[in-house]
């Protein structure tokens, strides 16, 4: 391949990945559309969480930021607060980050508020600095899971 045709080749997808990311967050093809968005996410973070828990569970979550995570040509990230029940009974809390991919969530993270707040630290490993405060001060105030066993 001539050197021309090389920096030709580079430079189209130099643009193409530049495009991509200053994309919008709705104009993003893996994000579900906003009618179906917590839905899909629902639906997802309930099918996470069921493969860890024997027996029905419930999941209630809150975006921690409304805007995506966009690093580059990287699937969008969410990062998600979420409790998760069994029946009355608190089974998991903690941080989660999912990732969309084709219009459906994968968590690919999570950390539960007794690790949050026994290793600080852990939330800068998996989630932007600008996040770092909120995750910890969720952490604090989440309420206890018991024990297994307990």
């Amino acid at each position: 391949m001539a050197p021309s045709h090389a920096l030709l080749l580079v430079l189209t997808s130099l643009s193409a990945a530049a495009l991509a990311c200053g994309r919008p967050a709705s104009e993003q093809p893996d994000i579900p559309e906003a009618a179906v968005f917590d839905q899909t996410l629902q639906r997802d973070l309930e099918s996470y969480f069921t493969k860890a828990d024997s027996g029905p569970i419930h999941v209630a979550f809150e975006l921690v930021s409304d805007q995506p995570i966009i690093s580059g040509i990287a699937y969008p990230k969410y990062c998600v607060w979420v409790e998760v029940r069994s029946g009355e009974r608190l089974v998991r809390v903690g941080a989660a980050r999912v990732t969309a991919i084709n219009k459906s969530f994968k968590v690919t993270d999570f950390l539960p508020a007794e690790t949050i707040n026994n290793d600080p630290q852990s939330v800068a490993r998996v989630f932007p600095a600008e996040l770092v405060g909120d995750l910890t001060k969720r952490a604090h105030g989440a309420s206890q899971t018991p024990k297994r066993g307990v």
